[in-house]
């Protein structure tokens, strides 16, 4: 009895002496380092896994449904609920002795290879700050050296904003003596009419990437995702000014040369062979 009696009465001048509730400051940064955590995590979706039944199941449609009603096949599985591709089906094809269509051309990968000291690959990413305020990043890579040019960061990427990036890019580039021949970029509704006739009146053809297919756009996503990884998932953004100077210390570090104005970091150029 005295045991107990003792034990609430300890129990009852701790809670006094250091309350067990945290202050509104505290509980308001945990909760913008959780929604960032989230943030990352649904980013994060792994690939599926199909087991043995799920292989033979595909390996024997393959030899039954002829090529051009696969994609009815990929829709009737998306109905089961079997994520699958495209690509997981060309792989599983291959593992079960089933050879791929004669190709005609070089394909994509070929092409840019072929083609990569004249491609400029462009796209969009978003950085949620912690006053939940989305911010827009435009930027441009080239396939050939890899050296990104990045615009400043806006809260409303408008026709008029990208139609002037576009217009800051091609200058600096005519300055530079750059050839650039095409840019690929995706269908995103930013990208409006003027910002295409900017480098259609220098002679660039546009590529449109095909509807949900980023890995026709892989140099400029692996770019997002690679900046995305080493910098902006362990920090916490508050604004623009905070988000240029953080991509301007990061793209410093990393190649050691960094210009501040419209278009901020540049990766240094790799030489080319001169023509004889």
């Amino acid at each position: 009895m005295f045991a107990s009696l003792l034990y609430l009465v300890l129990r009852r001048f701790l809670t006094l002496v250091s309350p067990n509730h945290r202050s509104d400051d505290a509980a308001q940064i945990e909760v913008l380092v959780l929604r960032h955590q989230l943030g990352i995590l649904r980013r994060q979706v792994k690939r599926p896994v199909y087991r043995r039944c799920d292989r033979a199941l595909l390996a024997a449609a393959s030899r039954i449904l002829p090529g051009e009603q696969w994609g009815a096949f990929l829709g009737e599985l998306g109905k089961l609920g079997i994520p699958a591709s495209a690509t997981s089906i060309a792989t599983l094809l291959r593992r079960s002795g089933v050879g791929p269509a004669p190709r005609r051309s070089i394909g994509w990968r070929g092409f840019l290879k072929a083609q990569a000291a004249g491609i400029l690959a462009c796209d969009f990413f978003t950085v949620e700050t912690a006053f939940l305020e989305t911010l827009y990043v435009l930027f441009f890579i080239e396939v050939e050296t890899r050296r990104v040019h990045v615009t400043v960061s806006t809260t409303n990427p408008d026709s008029s904003f990208v139609t002037q990036q576009a217009r800051n890019l091609v200058m600096s580039l005519a300055d530079e003596g750059a050839q650039i021949r095409l840019l690929i970029r995706d269908r995103d509704t930013k990208f409006c009419r003027s910002f295409d006739d900017v480098f259609v009146s220098e002679g660039i053809r546009l590529i449109r990437t095909p509807i949900r297919a980023p890995n026709a756009n892989a140099f400029a996503e692996r770019w997002i995702e690679t900046l995305r990884a080493e910098c902006l998932d362990v920090l916490l953004i508050w604004g623009p000014r905070h988000l240029d100077r953080i991509l301007r210390i990061m793209c410093s570090t990393t190649t050691g040369d960094a210009r501040i104005g419209d278009w901020s970091f540049r990766y240094p150029r790799v030489s080319r062979p001169s023509s004889p």
